[in-house]
């Protein structure tokens, strides 16, 4: 047998190895800056909006807060990347029907003070220390989208904070299954690149990626929950969210809006979101009937 073989063999797996170590090395700095974004800034207030509200810290966190006639508070919990500007049309809408209604920002978001994204996982620390810190004197309601969802169902589902209610939108069930999604939309295998990246990330800010899973949390949830979801999301797919719904230990309903992605649900169909959540909050008491 010639000798060339094995050189070229050996060539060939160098060649794969240093391949695989550059990809690794890609993935381990995606992973990086997936989770050091820089900071959710504010690009709107209450303030440009003409809005009642006052800026409150709990411990490092900022929040607004909009004072309501009535004695129950929602409090909101924007996505990944966002800050509490996001959920301020939310925020405005809740006001106006009588709930406090408190815009918080994660770590490394807005106000906020702290480094680091964790997707849901310390995020949950977060909504525990809004709610704790701004003792509300009524009902409890819960408002999130995506990794905010996340973040109340690990607070609600994991840490038993107590809630009355939750509105979660976009809500994903296995971290690792939407980062597979996100690698799916950018035409890459979801094995084992999705694997890799939640590791890194995971070793990165010293948290279990792998045990990140909201579906899980679900099983602790009894609150009555409506979740909301887009049926074109690639990212958080539809059967996601069910998965989520379906692990529920309370009551639920869950609603799919035709044609959006992953957005938030009252950009996609404001007149239907609002239909929806004031069915729901008349449900629960927390509206009286017809008050849409």
């Amino acid at each position: 047998m010639s000798t060339r073989w094995p050189r070229r063999l050996r060539r060939l797996a160098a060649g794969a190895l240093a391949s695989a170590a550059l990809a690794l090395a890609a993935l381990a700095g995606f992973a990086w800056a997936a989770t050091h974004l820089r900071p959710g800034h504010h690009w709107t207030t209450p303030e440009r909006r003409h809005l009642d509200a006052e800026e409150v810290h709990y411990g490092s966190t900022f929040a607004w807060r909009l004072p309501g006639r009535g004695p129950d508070t929602v409090f909101l919990f924007h996505g990944y990347g966002g800050s509490a500007s996001n959920v301020l049309d939310e925020a405005a809408w809740f006001q106006a029907r009588g709930f406090t209604a408190v815009c918080v920002d994660f770590p490394n978001s807005g106000g906020s003070e702290q480094t680091g994204t964790t997707l849901g996982w310390r995020e949950a620390d977060t909504v525990r220390g809004a709610v704790d810190g701004d003792a509300p004197r009524g009902r409890v309601l819960l408002f999130g989208q995506s990794m905010g969802s996340a973040a109340i169902l690990r607070a609600v589902g994991a840490e038993g904070l107590h809630a009355n209610a939750l509105v979660l939108e976009n809500p994903y069930d296995n971290l690792v299954r939407t980062v597979g999604n996100r690698f799916e939309k950018l035409h890459l295998p979801r094995w084992p690149g999705a694997e890799l990246l939640v590791l890194f990330g995971g070793l990165e800010l010293g948290f279990d990626g792998f045990a990140l899973n909201p579906a899980e949390y679900a099983r602790g949830v009894t609150a009555p929950t409506l979740l909301l979801a887009g049926d074109a999301d690639e990212r958080v797919r539809p059967e996601d969210t069910r998965r989520v719904g379906d692990a529920l230990a309370g009551p639920h309903t869950v609603e799919l809006f035709p044609h959006a992605g992953h957005v938030a649900m009252r950009d996609a169909d404001g007149q239907r979101w609002s239909r929806l959540v004031t069915g729901f909050l008349v449900a629960q008491g927390m509206l009286p009937g017809g008050g849409g």
